[in-house]
């Protein structure tokens, strides 16, 4: 995800982040597909919310621990961290965590036309969506392109690519006004496109991830 984020330009991997002059600090959660423990993954957390100004948390766990949440309210309560994550790839309303904690922006995925892809989650917890890439048997160019590690770049989709592009054009706005978290996050949400019912649906949230509308939104006045 970190390629959808911020992928430097001027180079051969025909790809450019959204926002390619911020700098990335990447913490291991996962281990040759093994979850590192709770003590690890609080000390990550805690690392990055004294580092770093967005945090994005790309994963989903059917099962929430005391210490997990306690690292993300200290980010947010405590350091002021604006915290990205992502509704999950079941299709379902059970909830998921870190995205169904109240102090993250949790992230569902649509189509390049705005329409809630299948796999993404859905429920009380979601707070908008973004471009996540079609699922299936599809063209490249309906997925989203990021870097690969190891090298080049891959196609993929999911509700981590599109909790990447909120994550990227946060990080653009705070180069703009390092607004505080409460005021960024209902920025974001009041600049989405409403493809749902009227106001919030537990489909779409507060809409589709409107990038121009923020930025413009961002310069006016009352903010």
């Amino acid at each position: 995800m970190a390629g959808i984020i911020g992928a430097i330009t001027n180079n051969a991997y025909n790809i450019k982040g959204i926002n390619w002059i911020s700098p990335i600090n990447s913490y291991r959660v996962y281990k040759n597909g093994v979850s590192m423990s709770d003590v690890t993954f609080t000390n990550q957390i805690e690392a990055s919310a004294r580092n770093d100004g967005i945090m994005n948390l790309s994963f989903e766990s059917p099962t929430w621990y005391h210490l997990v949440r306690f690292a993300i309210k200290y980010a947010t309560d405590i350091k002021r961290r604006i915290v990205v994550s992502i509704t999950g790839n079941s299709n379902t309303n059970v909830p998921k965590y870190p995205g169904s904690f109240n102090q993250v922006l949790t992230v569902g995925a649509v189509s390049n036309n705005g329409e809630r892809e299948s796999y993404s989650n859905y429920g009380n917890a979601i707070d908008l969506v973004a471009p996540g890439g079609i699922s299936g048997n599809v063209q490249s160019i309906d997925r989203i392109i990021s870097t690969s590690i190891g090298g080049g770049t891959k196609f993929g989709n999911g509700t981590s690519q599109a909790g990447a592009m909120v994550t990227g054009l946060i990080s653009v706005l705070l180069n703009y006004r390092n607004l505080e978290k409460s005021d960024m996050e209902g920025l974001v949400k009041a600049s989405c496109d409403n493809i749902g019912a009227p106001g919030w649906d537990e489909f779409t949230g507060y809409g589709k991830l409107n990038g121009d509308r923020a930025i413009q939104y961002l310069r006016a006045p009352m903010f």
